[in-house]
């Protein structure tokens, strides 16, 4: 976030205090505080809360020394000037959650200990989320959110609740029991922005990124966050995503590979024995240095290699014995080209499309390659020829993405793919793995190889398979849980961390260099 944008939330922040004097002063700047720790270091929040208090005493000052009718123009041309620039800085995410921090103080100002809005500060909060450009639907689904008042909130923005009270019933909402948890967690996603937002109630500690969660407080659940409760009990972003998602019509598979073992001519062991699980709906990466059968492996799942011992199945049916059953079900993205270079990439797309849908009309065809072009924002390469690598017409991420558009019109319900981020810009890289994670999220089942991932790519994995020297399996489990697992490996007195307290991230080399430490058993 920009410094100006920053600056402009903290006077937001001081004009709405200078709205109501007194005691507030001291809650608004608490409020305040919540919101900048879940954001920023420490040292960035003391620096701007700082910055808050001299705005707040700059507005005083000025009230104090006007006239009424002055001072409220003053007021209205400020709050202008600050709302219009974060519409323009800061994401639509991120201003509805500056928004439901000022609707926390608004108790407050309407003088209740309950939400209750009179007509000034309705007025109040109203042209705020106005002047943020916040669609009015979500800002009452938002006020209902905030006030808990969930019997209120739209169909349109999907709510989900984790609680170990079987009591607890909102009508429309479905619950997640958790045995143990000692409280509630209360997800909404607002559909706009795609934004998920919650607040945590009950007895229990949570904590998000090894950061404190207040009570009732509503936060933004980051990509790749998890939220701990009094540490033995973990909620993963992926999880909760899923489960406020609409549910989709598409045949639910398991891919199963039950004591998997590959071995070369020579007699060497390419994959040593590992069993692992994929599930519709997940994003699982395959993971580890060059040379350690990750591609291998790949070959095994596609069926393209017969296991040396075990089995892949799909849904109970061996992948390898049984290749024209499963053909259909799997899509599989090899890191080198499969395009046309003669060809657009409209004709790329309609070639494959004449291939797999025999059955469609001509009409429907081009309907189907449309949409998958604008689904992967290939519309403006729909003409052009996409040449090849060397004599480049297209990007390397448009390219990318137009080999997965290849896979995509067939419609596989399992799609594998080879190092898919290989060669493009962290930003390439954070696009096509949010096409992967949509796919993901339409029902689908996503296996990629890739080798050393940014921080916010890694963070959109459900799963993670680890692979070391030699084919063994080092880790299987949840993705953001593996620094975890190898320190608690290695008796490290940090084992509890997974992420970095500051910032938030997760470095894929750290995950190298514990796995290099050959004490891990």
């Amino acid at each position: 976030m920009k410094e100006k944008a920053l600056a402009s939330i903290v006077s937001i922040f001081a004009l709405v205090a200078v709205f109501k004097p007194g005691k507030g002063f001291t809650l608004i700047t608490n409020i305040l505080e919540v919101y900048l720790n879940s954001l920023f270091s420490r040292p960035t929040s003391e620096r701007y809360l700082e910055l808050f208090r001299q705005r707040l005493q700059e507005y005083i000052a000025y009230k104090n020394n006007r006239a009424d009718a002055e001072f409220e123009k003053f007021f209205d041309d400020e709050m202008d000037a600050n709302c219009y620039i974060l519409s323009r800085e800061i994401t639509l995410s991120n201003r509805m959650l500056v928004l439901l921090y000022l609707i926390e103080y608004i108790p407050y100002l309407s003088g209740k200990s309950y939400f209750h809005l009179p007509g000034a500060s309705f007025k109040l909060v109203d042209n705020i989320a106005r002047k943020l450009e916040i669609p009015d639907a979500d800002f009452k689904d938002a006020m209902a959110f905030s006030s808990e008042n969930y019997q209120d909130v739209s169909e349109h923005n999907p709510l989900h609740i984790i609680t170990d009270n079987e009591a607890l019933q909102i009508p429309g909402v479905v619950n997640s029991i958790k045995e143990g948890l000692n409280g509630q967690l209360i997800f909404i996603r607002i559909e706009s922005t795609g934004t998920i937002l919650f607040k945590v109630s009950g007895k229990s500690h949570f904590e998000m990124n090894d950061r404190k969660l207040y009570k009732r407080r509503s936060y933004i659940l980051p990509k790749g966050a998890v939220i701990h409760a009094d540490n033995k009990l973990h909620f993963y972003y992926n999880d909760i995503a899923k489960a406020l998602m609409p549910p989709n019509s598409l045949q639910a598979l398991v891919l199963k590979a039950n004591n998997v073992t590959y071995r070369f001519s020579n007699g060497v062991y390419g994959i040593q024995p590992m069993s692992f699980n994929c599930y519709s709906g997940e994003i699982m990466a395959i993971m580890g240095g060059s040379e350690t059968g990750k591609t291998t492996l790949m070959n095994l799942l596609i069926g393209a290699r017969k296991p040396y011992t075990g089995q892949v199945t799909i849904n109970n049916v061996d992948v390898y014995s049984n290749p024209v059953i499963v053909k259909g079900y799997i899509g599989y993205v090899p890191q080198d080209d499969a395009l046309i270079e003669e060809l657009t990439a409209f004709e790329n797309l309609y070639f494959i499309a004449g291939l797999s849908s025999r059955h469609l009309s001509r009409e429907d065809k081009i309907s189907k390659v449309e949409k998958v072009l604008k689904d992967l924002d290939l519309e403006s390469i729909r003409n052009l020829k996409v040449g090849n690598p060397l004599a480049k017409i297209i990007s390397g991420g448009q390219r990318k993405r137009l080999n997965i558009a290849i896979e995509l019109i067939r419609e596989p319900q399992i799609l594998l793919l080879d190092e898919p981020t290989s060669g493009l810009s962290s930003s390439d890289s954070e696009n096509i793995m949010q096409i992967l994670k949509d796919t993901a999220s339409a029902g689908r089942m996503v296996i990629i190889n890739i080798h050393q991932p940014s921080s916010d790519v890694f963070k959109m994995f459900d799963k993670l398979l680890f692979i070391d020297q030699g084919g063994y399996a080092v880790y299987y489990g949840p993705a953001m849980e593996i620094p975890s697992y190898l320190k608690k490996s290695l008796k490290l007195s940090d084992a509890h961390e997974n992420v970095c307290h500051t910032c938030g991230n997760i470095n894929p080399d750290d995950i190298f260099h514990l796995v290099q430490t050959r004490q891990i058993s």
